[in-house]
C-alpha cells in the first residue's frame, strides 16, 4: 500500500496494482458484473471477447448511467437503492 510519506515519483504502476484481475463478457448480464463489483469491491470491470481480447471497460458510472436512462425510458431494471448497495459495498473495507 502507499505509505503517507512518499510521494507518487516513489511508485511504479507494478507496485501499486491490483494483480487479480476480474473481467465480463460483452454478452453477460449486468446483475453478473454488479455482483463481481460487489463481491471484489471494484469499482471498474475489463470487458474482454471469448479470446481474451479486451474490448473495453465497465464502470460503476457506466451502471448508474444505465440506470438513469432505463428510468428515463420507463424500462427500470437497476434500481438507484442498488447502485446505493452496491456503492455502499465496494467503498467499506
Amino acid at each position: 500500500m502507499c505509505d503517507e510519506e512518499k510521494t507518487c515519483k516513489d511508485f511504479n504502476i507494478e507496485s501499486c496494482m491490483n494483480k487479480e484481475v476480474y473481467f465480463c463478457h460483452p454478452e453477460d448480464d449486468i446483475h453478473q458484473v454488479e455482483e463481481l463489483m460487489k463481491i471484489h469491491k471494484v469499482h471498474r470491470i475489463p470487458v474482454t471477447d471469448q479470446n481474451g481480447a479486451l474490448e473495453g471497460i465497465i464502470s460503476l458510472a457506466d451502471l448508474a448511467r444505465e440506470a438513469y436512462k432505463e428510468k428515463q425510458e420507463g424500462e427500470y431494471e437497476l434500481p438507484e437503492l442498488d447502485l446505493a448497495e452496491i456503492i455502499e459495498q465496494i467503498d467499506t473495507p
